[in-house]
């Protein structure tokens, strides 16, 4: 009788061990989708800001986006991603990077269309460098 109560006792531990684990994974599995998420959506702003950018070099039409507009300030994708992984040493320096290279691409779109507003032909010799490229 006490030997099935305690193989009872400890099939129940065990089932408690396993879904406590199983809703961990599950935890995470949602976390890292959330994340590659995010990574495209930060990806596709940055080829966005960078194609916005180029068309207005070469057409001089800012097509809804100056050099004070939504897409030159930081990222919110990049700050909101820092909240969660403040704990994570290796996230937070890995958003660090991704934030100043964020920064640099918007600085870069800023510069070259202030140039652009001054001197056309210098913002296009300048782009032509591949200096603001991120891929």
């Amino acid at each position: 009788m006490i030997v099935s109560v305690l193989l009872m006792v400890l099939v129940a531990a065990l089932a408690l061990f396993n879904w406590t684990r199983s809703n961990h994974a599950e935890e995470w599995r949602r976390h890292s989708l959330e994340v590659l998420a995010q990574t495209q959506a930060l990806r596709n702003d940055m080829a966005d800001t960078q194609r916005s950018t180029r068309a207005y070099l070469i057409t001089d039409r800012a097509r809804g986006w100056t050099p004070t507009g939504r897409r030159c300030r930081s990222s919110p994708r990049i700050s909101s991603a820092r909240r969660p992984h403040a704990r994570q040493p290796a996230a937070a320096a890995h958003l660090a990077a991704l934030s100043a290279d964020s920064d640099a691409l918007l600085a870069y779109s800023r510069d070259i269309i202030a140039l652009r507003q001054q001197n056309p032909q210098q913002a296009l010799q300048l782009d032509a460098t591949g200096k603001g490229s991120t891929c």
